[in-house]
């Protein structure tokens, strides 16, 4: 889990780009435009939304470890759900243990765990394959 860390970065430069993709390039071919707007927004959104849920499922079905987690680091939960709109993954620094410290120690269930999964496999879906093809339309 410690290449999580490592990600990140990577994570944001990917998203940065994509959205410079669009800005600039994307009205080279005008029948593209709208869909790259779409296959960039639509897919934060989707993600947000997801891991929001996962941590309010979670806050709510979750152990008394977790609410007692959330309670001490609630703006750094809120913090990695919004930069989950970006990828899923980045939900996985909650759980990574990451230097030890309680931060990155989240008793996220193995439900919840398998959702952060899914979450990240139907991002790659329904943004990085169609923007790849736009991309490639695009040439």
């Amino acid at each position: 889990m410690s290449g999580v860390i490592l990600s990140i970065p990577w994570t944001l430069l990917d998203f940065i780009l994509d959205a410079l993709f669009v800005k600039n390039q994307g009205k080279d071919v005008p029948s593209l435009y709208v869909p790259s707007i779409i296959f960039l927004i639509g897919p934060v959104i989707v993600n947000i939304v997801l891991s929001l849920m996962i941590i309010i499922n979670e806050k709510k079905k979750g152990s008394t470890e977790f609410r007692r987690w959330f309670y001490d680091n609630s703006s750094f939960a809120a913090t990695a759900a919004v930069l989950a709109g970006a990828d899923m993954s980045t939900l996985k620094l909650l759980y990574s243990e990451i230097f030890r410290m309680k931060k990155f120690n989240a008793p996220f269930s193995d439900d919840s765990k398998t959702m952060i999964l899914w979450g990240c496999v139907i991002s790659s879906i329904i943004a990085d394959i169609p923007q790849f093809v736009i991309q490639v339309c695009k040439k």
